[in-house]
């Protein structure tokens, strides 16, 4: 696989995505048909209350004859500290589970997974706080702009820490329309067990208030996922 393209160029430093509060209103409900080589292998879904997020992906019946995936993850979230608090996260190949419980600090965490013998405890570089993939996304979306800098975080997927890098968001229009305009934020994230190579992740967030994530694009080599918002509610 060749080497991927730099986000930014090296004179513009990125710095660590500092925000306020996550976007993730309460009462937030996202729906999303999930595609990969042009077949739609599944749903994904999410729902926010004031406490904490919960997702889902399950793969759909017929995909299901050939492979059974099904991932939950839900994260209890420290709003004021715009963060993460612990995440439940449950991966089910083929009737297979593997569930990993993860707790968070300013800059640590702790993981007790299945045949861990207890729990293992986590610094991340810098004094960097750890984020799941929600609270992570709640951070980019409340940071998103035009004019807004490159930056990076750090989450926890599956017990193992990832960067995440975000170049400067880049307004487009969607589906060749001047109708509905889009942020769309290019990210690449750096699993840090250095065995695993770096991959390209595409986000587009409505250019609004609520930066809704619409589309989702994951790239690694040769296989490429992509997830279409299809609905959304919120009260």
């Amino acid at each position: 696989m060749k080497p991927l393209p730099e986000l930014v160029s090296s004179s513009v430093p990125a710095a660590p995505l500092a925000v306020a509060a996550l976007t993730l209103p309460p009462g937030e409900s996202l729906l999303w048909d999930v595609h990969w080589k042009g077949i739609t292998i599944g749903r994904a879904e999410l729902a926010v209350s004031e406490r904490e997020v919960r997702s889902r992906f399950k793969t759909d019946m017929l995909v299901s004859t050939v492979v059974s995936v099904q991932y939950e993850l839900e994260t209890v979230l420290d709003r004021a500290a715009a963060r993460a608090s612990s995440a439940t996260e449950s991966l089910t190949i083929d009737g297979e589970t593997k569930h990993v419980v993860a707790t968070f600090d300013d800059a640590s965490y702790a993981v007790n997974g299945d045949g861990n013998g207890g729990e293992r405890f986590f610094s991340l570089p810098d004094g960097n706080p750890g984020h799941t993939l929600h609270s992570a996304l709640g951070a980019v979306r409340a940071w998103a702009a035009p004019d807004a800098r490159p930056g990076f975080l750090f989450l926890v997927h599956a017990g193992q820490p990832v960067r995440l890098d975000v170049a400067r968001p880049v307004v487009e229009a969607l589906q060749g329309t001047q109708e509905m305009k889009a942020l769309r934020i290019e990210c690449r994230v750096h699993p840090q067990d250095k065995k695993t190579e770096p991959f390209a992740v595409t986000l587009w967030l409505t250019d609004d208030d609520k930066r809704t994530p619409i589309r989702i694009a994951v790239t690694n080599g040769s296989e490429h996922i992509a997830a279409e918002l299809i609905d959304t509610t919120a009260q």
